[in-house]
């Protein structure tokens, strides 16, 4: 297996040249940890194959030149789609693939029909499971205001893939969600995967959409009852301004940051959750 996101509708260089984020990541790197060589492009017509050994360019009147620069490599592992050429060709590093692979999926509503705001105790849970989360799962905890079936309001929902097999004490880890307070969940359930394809072929994306986007990065210390009202309070802010706020909370930690400031350009390697 290489690693690969979950979304289908990116392609593998608009998503490696920016960082490159996958379930798989807190096991094995981001993509652009994993990526040995890249072909691009240049604007004047220049092909250039860089790795971290050096670059070779080819330019338009056949001349060519090797270097043990490698600042081009370096500065494309993150520095986005498209921002030093055209990159026509990529080599990753491969890894065995997982004698087994476990989807888990757990979903709380925010407000349930009967009146009850659940949304701080749910994300209070989470939160304090994150910092000791085991390497082997990865994957992102998501939250969006509006009406939900069965009368429900809103949604908070972590969504994450397994490496390993089911009968392990890390894939247990998750059972200290799977078991709180069962009568709030929407749902909550494992499923065993052969494979990651086998999780990864499931997916659904939706192909349009507009909104305003931003990021930030969070560190361990964070993660506070003070992050989660704030979050709460602009999920039901929704209910009164008309607008619509949601969020995809990428998890990061375990692998992702055992790679040195040196090797890429992506800003996440002080990342600990």
């Amino acid at each position: 297996m290489i690693i690969g996101g979950s979304a289908h509708t990116v392609s593998m260089a608009g998503y490696t040249l920016g960082g490159g984020h996958s379930p798989m990541s807190r096991m094995f790197g981001m993509a652009v940890d994993n990526l040995l060589e890249l072909e691009l492009v240049t604007a004047d017509g220049s092909i250039v194959v860089a790795n971290d050994h050096g670059t070779h360019t080819t330019y338009p009147n056949g001349s060519t030149t090797t270097s043990d620069n490698t600042d081009i490599f370096w500065a494309s592992k993150g520095g986005g789609g498209g921002t030093f050429g055209v990159a026509t060709k990529f080599t990753y590093k491969l890894h065995l693939p997982a004698p087994q692979v476990v989807e888990f999926v757990c979903s709380y509503p925010i407000i349930r029909q009967d009146g009850q705001d659940i949304g701080l105790p749910v994300f209070q849970k989470i939160f304090s499971m994150l910092p000791n989360l085991p390497k082997e799962w990865g994957g992102y905890l998501l939250a969006s205001g509006g009406p939900q079936k069965g009368g429900n309001w809103g949604s908070i929902t972590l969504v994450m893939n397994y490496y390993g097999n089911y009968v392990t004490a890390a894939r247990r880890y998750m059972d200290s969600l799977y078991f709180f307070h069962k009568e709030w969940q929407s749902t909550c359930f494992y499923l065993n995967r052969t494979t990651f394809l086998d999780y990864e072929i499931t997916m659904k994306d939706i192909e349009y959409y507009s909104g305003y986007i931003m990021n930030t990065l969070l560190q361990s210390d964070s993660f506070t009852d003070d992050l989660a009202k704030f979050l709460l309070k602009e999920l039901k802010d929704e209910r009164t301004n008309h607008s619509s706020f949601s969020f995809t909370g990428t998890l990061l930690g375990g692998r992702t940051t055992h790679f040195s400031k040196s090797t890429t350009c992506a800003h996440v390697v002080n990342f600990r959750i």
